[in-house]
C-alpha cells in the first residue's frame, strides 16, 4: 500500500510519537509518505523527524510557494480582504501530490487540525481517509477551539476512525447518532528503544543513594499533566516517612522552569528537574514507582505510561482517558488509580497515600511490578501494526 500519514505538527507529544513509531513499523512492507500540516520550518529539524524511517517521503509545500502565497495574503489584508491564498495553495498542493504525483492508496491522519485540513482538501475525492483520534476531538470541543458542526463534517467524510482506547469511543457517539465511518479500537504499539550506553546510572548522575526510594514522572511540560500536584504529594510523603524519598521530573517548558524557581528550599535536594530527554527510559529505569497525576482534558493513552509499564514500573495515575484500562491486566491493577477533586485536579492526599504504601510495603512494590510488565504486553508494536494493516485493507475493500 501507498500510505500517507498526515500529522498536525511534529512537535513532541504522545500522538506525534505514536505516528512516527507507526510510520516506522508500516515502512517495512509499505510505501510511507509523511505530511506535516503546519509546514513549519522549525519542525524540519524536529527530533521526531530524525526518527522517521529513511525510506519515508516527507512532504512539505515548497518554500517559494509558501512565501509567495503569504505575501499575497498580506496584500489582501492591507486592502481589507480575507487572506485566502495560502490555504488555497496549500490544499491544491496537497491534493495534486496525493492524487496525481504519489497516487496515495489511503490516508491516515492524526490530530484534529490535520483531520480538518485533509477532509477539506479532499472534500470531493474518493481517496479513503482514516483518522486516529487521540482524544483531541473532546479537547477542541470542550475548549471551544472548534464546533460540533465542524467535527460532524470531518466524521461524515472519513471512511474510518481508529481509537487508541475504549474510553475514546464514547465521545463522538455522544454527539452524533448516525455516521458511516467504520470504527476500531487499537492500542498504541511500543518498541523498546535501547539507550546509548550511558556510563553512569541516572541515580548516580543526580547523587541519589541506591537505598533511596525514587518516584518519577515523564510528560509534556503543561500544568494539566499534574506536575505541581506531584511535587506537593512528595512534600507530604517526606514529612511522614523516615526513608529518603526523591522525585525525578522529566520534561521541559517555561511552566516547569517557574515551578523549579519557586520550589521550597528544603525540597531542592529531593526534587530533580532534569529537563527534556530524547531517551526517557534512561530516567524511568531509575524510578521505583512512576506517577502521572494528569487532568489534561484531551488525555487518551499516555505514551509515558506505556513506557513505565514496559520497564515494570508500578504507576500512580488519575482516572483520566484510557489510563484505567492501561493499568488493568486480567482484573489486576498495576498501581493505584486516584480520583480527581471537585475542582478537576489530581487528589494530592490520595496520591501521597499511594506513594506511602509503596515506601512502606516492599512486597506490594514487587507485586505491582510484575503486574505492570504483564499489562505492557497489550502495547506490542506487532499487534498494533497488524491491526492497522487489517483495518486499512478493510477500508480499501469497502471503498472499492
Amino acid at each position: 500500500m501507498k500510505i500517507l500519514i498526515s500529522i498536525s505538527d511534529l512537535s513532541i507529544g504522545g500522538a506525534q510519537i505514536f505516528a512516527v513509531r507507526l510510520a516506522n513499523a508500516l515502512s517495512i512492507n509499505h510505501s510511507i509518505y509523511i505530511y506535516n500540516y503546519e509546514l513549519l520550518q522549525k519542525h524540519r529539524e524536529s527530533a521526531l523527524l530524525q526518527k522517521l524511517p529513511p525510506n519515508a517521503k516527507v512532504i512539505y509545500m515548497p518554500p517559494l510557494f509558501s512565501w509567495l502565497s503569504m505575501k499575497l495574503d498580506k496584500i489582501l489584508c492591507k486592502i481589507k480582504l480575507k487572506p485566502v491564498v495560502f490555504n488555497y495553495v496549500k490544499k491544491l498542493h496537497f491534493k495534486i501530490l496525493t492524487l496525481f504525483v504519489y497516487r496515495i492508496d489511503i490516508i491516515n491522519t492524526h490530530l484534529y487540525h490535520s483531520d480538518s485540513f485533509v477532509v477539506s482538501a479532499l472534500k470531493n475525492s474518493k481517496i479513503p481517509v482514516v483518522t486516529s483520534d487521540h482524544g483531541d476531538y473532546r479537547f477542541v470541543i470542550e475548549r471551544g477551539i472548534s464546533t460540533l458542526n465542524e467535527m460532524k463534517d470531518i466524521v461524515n467524510r472519513v471512511n474510518g476512525i481508529i481509537y487508541p482506547s475504549h474510553s475514546n469511543t464514547q465521545f463522538i457517539c455522544r454527539y452524533m447518532d448516525l455516521y458511516k465511518a467504520l470504527e476500531k479500537t487499537i492500542y498504541y504499539g511500543f518498541l523498546d528503544e535501547k539507550s546509548n550506553g550511558y556510563t553512569e546510572s541516572a541515580r548516580k548522575k543526580l547523587g541519589i543513594s541506591e537505598k533511596a526510594f525514587v518516584f518519577g514522572m515523564v510528560a509534556r511540560g503543561v500544568s494539566e499533566k499534574g506536575w505541581a500536584e506531584a511535587i506537593q504529594a512528595i512534600d507530604y510523603v517526606r514529612s511522614l516517612s523516615t526513608k529518603e524519598v526523591h522525585l525525578i521530573l522529566v520534561g521541559e517548558s517555561d511552566y516547569l522552569s517557574s515551578l523549579k524557581n519557586f520550589l521550597k528550599p528544603e525540597l531542592n535536594s529531593f526534587v530533580h528537574f532534569v529537563g527534556h530527554s530524547s531517551e526517557p527510559n534512561y530516567w524511568i529505569e531509575s524510578f521505583d514507582v512512576a506517577v502521572l497525576p494528569t487532568y489534561f482534558s484531551g488525555e487518551s493513552l499516555p505514551n509515558s505510561i506505556i513506557e513505565y509499564l514496559s520497564l515494570a514500573k508500578p504507576v500512580i495515575a488519575t482516572e483520566v482517558g484510557g489510563i484505567p484500562e492501561m493499568l488493568n491486566h486480567n482484573g489486576k491493577i498495576a498501581g493505584f488509580i486516584i480520583h480527581l477533586t471537585q475542582d478537576g485536579k489530581a487528589d494530592i492526599t490520595s496520591m501521597a497515600d499511594a506513594m506511602l504504601s509503596y515506601v512502606n510495603q516492599p512486597d506490594l512494590l514487587e507485586k505491582h511490578s510484575h503486574i505492570a510488565k504483564e499489562a505492557s504486553e497489550k502495547f506490542q508494536m506487532q499487534t498494533c501494526l497488524e491491526a492497522y494493516e487489517s483495518f486499512f485493507q478493510q477500508i480499501l475493500k469497502k471503498a472499492s
